[in-house]
Formats: structure tokens, sequence, C-alpha cells
């Protein structure tokens, strides 16, 4: 009990100096307010000057009020003299206080755990800002509200937004990803690689190399491509550039090894320009690959998808995989648009939307920008936290905590509503477990009895 009060009591104490600091700046204020107001000309004296003045000019028939009405303007114009020297007094004795007041933005976070060199840095042998786990290291900068930049959650990541294991880089997620390092300051318009043994930019799977590589093909989002080579490949094992599939070799390809076209193939067949063709049996449509689909550039067996134009570069495809029903789904049993996994439920997208969205990232999530499993809601989804925080956290988090790719997150399950990160959550913007409201940050009440006595053993509750 006594080490969990610990950092309560210095908190404490930091919080009293500060507050006695302020009373200080805040005296010093009052006083040059006080100061400023003696040293202004009292409202009543300039009312009777600009009445005299009135009567005056009112007076004046043969401009023999001239030399007065002078006079009175000049005692005028030395009234706003006062006041404008009392107002500057004012300011430099108010800008002096708030100098010497300690900017939250300037102040160190603390760090939690073990070994951690830095602030804001969660567990155990963390190096820089705003790390969570063992052995990350991140570059030193300066925390904002809101927070737009954290180091690695994870183990032994290097660089900025970095979420896993072994990556290196910024903006990685997986294990043992590489991707150019951004600094504190650049804007983050693109990630590195997610997944497994990426290196480059924008991969997405595992053991991609280059750039835009992925399994489906939404710009910058992807999924799930594996050992692509080359740039803006969609699927497994292409080499070349712009390709479509898996397993092939070229450019500009579309389909499954040798069961491919591209333009240079269509150009002979008759009805090229409207109709592109069918490989396989049973399917319905054009462009549809495998078994009994039905629509437009459907992969696999009785998926569904509109019937819609294919354009150069390929923007949609309907589904990859089993069962699906929809525009870019990947897997088996997912309704609605762009889902990937197992019986997600999504709104309908049309070809001509703006695909700006996601519907669901795993198994069993209903909405849009779901990651994880059973998610009801929108943009549920869980940053790791890979070891144990005390509780309640102090820092002034923001919520809901942002990635540089929007509405992506990782895997959160069961959560139920907008905006949550974690387990278990119900109500919006919620990051932890067990949490039923909005705005919280911990774990609640509902959580198992199991892990409630873990926590108390380990000093982290009471």
């Amino acid at each position: 009990m006594l080490a969990a009060a610990a950092p309560y009591a210095g908190w404490l104490n930091t919080a009293a100096t500060h507050a006695s600091s302020a009373s200080a700046q805040a005296e010093a204020v009052v006083g040059a307010f006080e100061s400023a107001v003696a040293a202004t000309v009292h409202p009543e004296l300039i009312a009777v000057n600009r009445s005299n003045f009135v009567s005056l000019v009112l007076s004046n028939l043969f401009g023999q009020n001239a030399p007065a009405i002078a006079a009175t303007e000049g005692i005028y114009e030395e009234m706003w003299a006062q006041d404008v020297a009392a107002m500057v007094g004012y300011h430099s004795g108010a800008a002096a206080a708030a100098a010497q007041l300690i900017s939250p933005a300037a102040s160190e976070w603390p760090n939690y755990g073990y070994g951690n060199v830095g602030q804001g840095n969660f567990a155990f042998f963390n190096n820089g800002t705003l790390n969570f786990g063992i052995s990350n290291v991140s570059p030193d900068f300066t925390p904002t509200d809101p927070i737009t930049l954290f180091g690695g959650a994870g183990v032994a990541n290097n660089g900025l937004f970095n979420v896993g294991a072994f990556n290196d880089g910024s903006v990685n997620i997986g294990i043992g990803n590489v991707s150019p390092h951004f600094t504190p300051t650049d804007p983050l318009t693109q990630f590195g690689g997610l997944g497994i043994g990426n290196d480059g930019l924008n991969n997405v799977g595992a053991f991609n190399v280059g750039s835009n590589n992925s399994g489906l093909p939404l710009p910058g989002l992807g999924l799930l491509g594996l050992a692509n080579h080359g740039t803006f490949n969609q699927g497994f094992f292409n080499t070349g550039n712009h390709n479509l599939g898996a397993f092939l070799n070229g450019d500009n390809l579309v389909g499954i090894g040798p069961l491919r076209f591209n333009s240079a193939d269509l150009a002979g067949l008759p009805g090229a320009a409207s109709e592109w063709p069918n490989y396989g049996y049973g399917n319905v449509g054009q462009g549809n690959v495998g078994f009994f689909n039905n629509g437009t550039l459907n992969f696999g067996i009785s998926n569904i998808s509109p019937d819609f134009t294919p354009t150069d570069p390929i923007t949609l495809f309907g589904g990859l995989g089993i069962a699906n029903n929809g525009l870019d789904n990947i897997g088996a049993f997912n309704n609605g648009s762009v889902n990937i996994g197992i019986g997600n439920v999504g709104p309908h997208f049309t070809p001509t939307d703006p695909l700006t969205q996601f519907g669901g990232l795993g198994i069993g999530n209903d909405g849009l920008n779901n990651v994880g499993a059973f998610n009801v809601g929108s943009n549920n989804s869980s940053l790791p936290l890979p070891l144990p925080l005390p509780l309640p956290l102090p820092l002034p988090l923001p919520l809901p905590l942002p990635l540089p790719l929007p509405g992506l997150g990782l895997l959160g399950l069961a959560n139920h509503g907008t905006f949550n990160e974690g387990f278990f959550n119900t109500g919006n913007h919620n990051l932890g477990a067990f949490l039923n409201g909005d705005n919280l940050v911990g774990i609640g009440p509902r959580a198992p009895a199991l892990l409630i006595s873990r926590l108390v053993s380990w000093g982290i509750v009471d």
C-alpha cells in the first residue's frame, strides 16, 4: 500500500508547488490590475469633459469659443494618454507574471514502471517519449494536447507510432517491419508496414518489399498482401507493378498465375471495351475468377457484388474468398463493403462512393471502422498496452488516442458504441476494459475477479 501511495504523494507535492507558484503570479496580476485602475481617468471626468465640449460647440455661433474648444480637446487627449499609459503598465505586469507560470507543455510527464528514460513512458526500459511496453525507443519530443504522437507500443520498437515488436522506422504495426524514420514535425501522411517483415512504405501483409503492396485496392489502406515485390501490387507473390491477384509476374495484370488478363489481352476480344471475361465455372458477370460468383471482379466461391465497369487503375473489386456479399470484401460470409475477416457486417457502398471508410476487420463486427471481434457501432478498436499500468492514470489523456491511420486501430473485442479502444467497453471514447460510460480510462468494475486480484497483487489497485 505504501509503495502504491508513494507516486500519488509525489503528484500531490508537485501539484501543491505548482499551485503555490500560480497563486503568487495571480497576486502579481491583481496588483498590476489595481495599479492600472488607480492610474486611469475616472469615467465621470471624461463625461464632464465631453459635456463641456458639446456645450461650447453648440454656443460657438461666431467662433468666440474656439480657444475654449481647443483647450477642452487638449485635456481630453491628455486623458487618453493617461489611460494608454495605465494599460501599457498593466500589460507589462501581467505578461511578466504569466511568463513565470509553468507551461504544461514544458513540464515533463512522469514515467511509470522501471528503467524508463524520458517522459510519459509506461512499463520497462523504454527510452524517449510516450512509449508503452518494453525496450521501445523513440525521439524526445514535447507531448501536446490533443496527443498526436507516441513512440512505441509493444517490445523493442524503434521510432514513432510503432505498435508490435521489433519494428524499425515510423508507423509500423506488427512484427519486424522496416520503414523510413519520420520526425515529430513531419506530417504523417503515410505509414510503414502493417503485418510481418514488410520493408518500405504503405505495405500491408507479410514480407512485402517496395511500396503500396497489399491485398485490397484502397489507396494507403490495403489488407494482407503476401510477398509482393514492386509497387501497388494487391494480392500474393506478385512481382512487378499494379498487379491484382496472385503469382503474377509483370505489370498491370489481373488474375492468378497463368489465368490472367491485361489491357493487351482485352484488345483482341469481342466487346472487350465493355466486358471482361470470367475464369472458372458458374460465374455470372465479368472479371470473375473461381466458381459460382455473381457480379464484377470476384475471386473465390459464391461471392456476390454489384455490376460495375472496371476502370484502370482498378479501385474496386467484389469479393475475395467465400460467400461475401458487397464490394471489397476479403474472407468469408462478410456482408456490406470493405470488410476483412469472417461474418462482418457493414453498410453497402456503391461503386461510385468514395471509399474513405471500411466496415469490419476481424470476426463478427457490425458497423463502420471496427477492428477486432464482435464490436458493434463505429470506430471501436484497441491500442494495446501490453503491461499493467497504475490506475487511475493521472495524465490528461485525450480520447480517442489517434493513430495516423484514421479508423484503423487494433483488435478491440466486444465494444459497444463509438471510438472505444479496448475490450468489453460500453459507451463512447473509452480506453481500457469493462468500462461503462463515456470518456473513461482504466479497467471497470465489471472486470473478472481474477483480473482484479492480479492487479491487487501487483500493487496497482487496492
